[in-house]
């Protein structure tokens, strides 16, 4: 649940500039719930979309890779994939071999320069 609020702030940013392109924020669960609709994919999202996946920090990549094959099943397009925070232990190679772009803000080597 970690992207979710970058996801929905980067969804207010958009409303608040009331520009053609605003972002509709959606989440992808790890499991359906067992009440309510039971979905997989939750919010503004639709079949035939072209979405940005996004993740707070890749590791492995396992998670993001799950939330990319979650909207491909329902008809979306991934356009890139955003995170916060690459760990770089393999996760980004993982998603850019299966022909993704992975955009981080900061690296694991980012951070810790910092505290140098």
């Amino acid at each position: 649940m970690g992207a979710d609020p970058i996801a929905l702030a980067t969804g207010m940013h958009s409303f608040r500039e009331d520009g053609p392109a605003r972002v509709q924020p959606f989440v992808v669960r790890k499991a359906p719930k067992s009440h309510g609709q039971t979905k997989l994919i939750e919010g503004n999202f639709k079949a035939g979309d072209t979405v940005v996946v996004i993740d707070d920090v890749v590791t492995k990549g396992d998670s993001t890779i799950a939330a990319i094959e979650a909207v491909r099943r329902e008809g979306g397009e991934v356009a890139f994939v955003a995170v916060l925070v690459d760990r770089q232990q393999g996760g980004r190679e993982k998603i850019e071999q299966l022909g993704f772009s992975v955009v981080s803000v900061f690296t694991k080597d980012d951070l810790l320069a910092q505290k140098a």
